[in-house]
């Protein structure tokens, strides 16, 4: 995977004019807030790796931010049911409410424990983390997916029903909580998670 390289504003007042004349004539594409890539590399990239790329752009502007929910299973290279969104989804600590931005939706993270490890030089919400939060923001089928590899990689069953309980206040919570159960059996699907109606 070849994530393109995000170019911040350049502080010389010069060169960022340059780099505005060079936007404009289509040399480079805005990914973020003052985040360019170079055209090429752009058109070069998949979708996962530009996804990546905005994410990146993303973490340069608000460096507390944690990569979570969609962009967290990109970034873990988890199965993702197309398309991948366009804006990059994190974290923010010190958020009471969600922000959505043109390059990133802010979820409101103040007063949650998120221990972020690091994925490509971002922080990434764990596999864990990842499963839950999307399990209570999206489809069934994307959550199925995502849940599958996770476990394939070795995530404990435990461990994701330990924090879908811890996060049983939200009524997706409860509502998730009560539909997961896992098919041990048989053996050629064993260890598979699935959500009820």
């Amino acid at each position: 995977m070849v994530v393109p390289v995000v170019v911040p504003v350049h502080p010389d007042p010069a060169a960022a004019r340059a780099q505005q004349r060079a936007l404009r004539d289509g040399q480079l594409i805005r990914v973020g807030h003052g985040a360019f890539v170079h055209r090429e590399d752009w058109e070069r990239a998949t979708a996962w790796e530009q996804h990546l790329a905005r994410a990146a752009a993303v973490h340069s502007v608000t460096p507390r931010a944690v990569v979570s929910h969609a962009s967290a299973a990109v970034a873990h290279g988890l199965p993702w049911i197309q398309p991948v969104p366009e804006r990059v989804t994190v974290l923010d600590p010190v958020r009471r409410t969600a922000q959505r931005t043109r390059f990133a939706d802010k979820a409101a993270a103040a007063g949650r424990h998120v221990a972020p490890v690091v994925v490509g030089g971002l922080p990434v919400t764990t596999l864990v983390d990842t499963v839950v939060d999307i399990a209570l923001r999206y489809d069934r089928g994307r959550a199925l997916a995502v849940a599958d590899a996770a476990l394939r990689r070795g995530v404990q069953h435990d461990a994701i029903e330990d924090e879908l309980a811890a996060r049983g206040t939200v009524r997706a919570g409860r509502r998730a909580l009560r539909c997961w159960s896992w098919r041990r059996a048989p053996r050629s699907r064993r260890g598979r998670a699935s959500l009820c109606s």
